[in-house]
This record gives structure tokens, C-alpha cells and sequence, in this order.
């Protein structure tokens, strides 16, 4: 399988050639950082907390789902 160049690849390109070689072709990626699970989950969170000040303002926005497509639903 061939590596493919992901945004993260690129910033890292752009701070450390090194970095972005090793980001693409080391078979240990490890595991991420604590404060990058903390942040993610933050973000689930406030997307969550986001959908649902939409929901009470327009009843009808539903979160963005593909099956949702063809029937015309407004997405958040």
C-alpha cells in the first residue's frame, strides 16, 4: 500500500522534512498525545452542545448523514 500525503503530512513537511518522512513511512504510529484524545473529545463535545442549540432554534436540522441526502433534510 502505497503512503498517502495527508494535511498532516504537510504541515509537518513544512516544519521538519524529517518529521513528514517519518510521519509517512514508519510502521509504528504510536498512540496519540493526551492532550490531542483531550481536545478531540472537546470538540465532540462542543459540536454536540452545537447541534443542540440548532435543534431548539430549527427543529428540523438533523447532523450531517449521508443518508440524509436525498431527502432534502437541512444539515447543521
Amino acid at each position: 500500500m502505497e503512503p498517502v500525503i495527508t494535511s498532516e503530512v504537510v504541515v509537518a513537511y513544512s516544519q521538519c522534512p524529517r518529521k513528514a518522512h517519518l510521519l509517512m513511512f514508519s510502521p509504528d504510529k504510536g498512540a496519540p498525545h493526551e492532550y490531542v484524545k483531550i481536545l478531540e473529545q472537546e470538540r465532540r463535545e462542543d459540536q454536540a452542545q452545537y447541534v443542540d442549540r440548532l435543534k431548539q432554534k430549527h427543529a428540523d436540522v438533523q447532523p450531517y448523514d449521508a443518508q440524509n441526502l436525498p431527502r432534502g433534510v437541512r444539515f447543521s
